[in-house]
């Protein structure tokens, strides 16, 4: 499919400037089954493959038609994004996303905080105990007012000691909540009065994969939207030549984590372009378990059934067991063939009978 290119990096291809490029990834956050995407920035994580944080405002406005402006893409989060295939047809086309893993289950057990209503001071070093630029991170506490709170890192100062963070949301009464700032909480000194909480790796691009179909906290990330643009760079200057371009736009499709002692964890996805949708066949698979979407407690998940109906369907409930697993037959049946003897003096003293095999 044709694609209008920026001016300015027209120039500059057709000029046979030299340049470097990077992948622009924005992935949208996964969300619980009751809410929906208000397009916000925040509803989003945005990563790049560059060597270095990229800026880019691709020109997508929220639910209320308000502009999200300039988003920070941060680098070091993607390893690699899969070849993007075009055609002049409209068809199903793939790309797979490998995001590094190896911060999976990063956490500081203890630690005492300060917090305001978009930054974290904490008596403990944030980089030294693994956290990055563009984390997400839970705070959990028994005393403070932000339990439960998720925020996004977005930058460090005071020697790693203080993170500028966005907030994200809260569990409130079972449900997770949008809100919009911390509750300010703890002052100086912060060994003494500093508020005692943990902070835990929740990055959704990592974590989503792997996060348990719970009531009200199933994180869905089938069918997120993803945006991949791609950015070519002045190899001097690390300036964007131009403007980026949409190179793929689509959704989520499936995820895996893969471990290797001998490399570092990866998550990888698998995207479907938006045609995925009208090309998908949804069939009956004659699993018991499948068919009725049964969860890690036995009990059918209403919100992955094909049909409403099926939670009660027990069609498929030996399909998968061997027929001496279903029934066991004590009896022996019996079976008799006719045995033909004699024959001789040109056959006329043959006698025949029956006998049991």
């Amino acid at each position: 499919m044709a694609r209008s290119l920026n001016t300015t990096l027209r120039n500059s291809l057709l000029d046979g400037d030299s340049f470097v490029y990077a992948h622009l990834v924005k992935f949208e956050r996964p969300k619980p089954f009751s809410s929906f995407s208000r397009k916000e920035a925040k509803d989003y994580l945005y990563l790049t493959d560059g060597s270095h944080d990229v800026l880019f405002d691709d020109g997508s406005i929220d639910a209320l038609n308000s502009t999200n402006g300039i988003q920070t893409y941060i680098a070091n989060k993607v390893k690699k994004v899969g070849a993007v295939s075009e055609t002049t047809q409209a068809r199903v086309t793939g790309v797979s996303l490998s995001i590094s893993s190896t911060a999976l289950s990063t956490a500081i057990s203890s630690a005492r905080l300060i917090i305001s209503g978009s930054s974290i001071i904490s008596d403990t070093d944030l980089v030294e105990a693994g956290f990055r630029e563009g984390d997400t991170i839970q705070l959990l506490t028994t005393s403070g007012s932000n339990n439960t709170v998720r925020v996004r890192i977005n930058s460090f100062s005071n020697s790693n000691l203080t993170a500028a963070v966005t907030a994200l949301d809260k569990v409130v009464n079972g449900e997770v909540t949008r809100i919009t700032a911390l509750t300010s909480e703890g002052s100086t000194p912060i060994a003494s009065s500093g508020i005692l909480y943990s902070l835990n790796f929740a990055s959704p691009e990592v974590e989503g994969v792997i996060t348990p179909a719970t009531a009200n906290r199933y994180a869905k990330y089938i069918n997120r939207d993803v945006f991949i643009y791609k950015a070519h760079l002045n190899p001097e200057t690390g300036a964007i030549i131009g403007a980026p371009y949409l190179l793929f736009k689509g959704i989520v499709q499936s995820g895996k984590v893969s471990e290797d002692p001998n490399k570092e964890s990866t998550v990888s996805w698998s995207l479907s372009s938006h045609w995925g949708d009208f090309s998908r066949v949804n069939g009956r698979i004659t699993s018991d378990s499948a068919h009725r979407a049964l969860g890690n407690d036995g009990q059918p998940d209403v919100n992955a059934l094909i049909r409403p109906e099926y939670a009660g369907d027990f069609g498929f409930q030996h399909s998968e067991q061997s027929v001496n697993l279903v029934a066991k037959y004590n009896r022996r049946e019996k079976a008799y063939k006719i045995k033909e003897s004699g024959g001789w003096f040109f056959g006329l003293n043959k006698s025949y009978s029956t006998v049991e095999y």
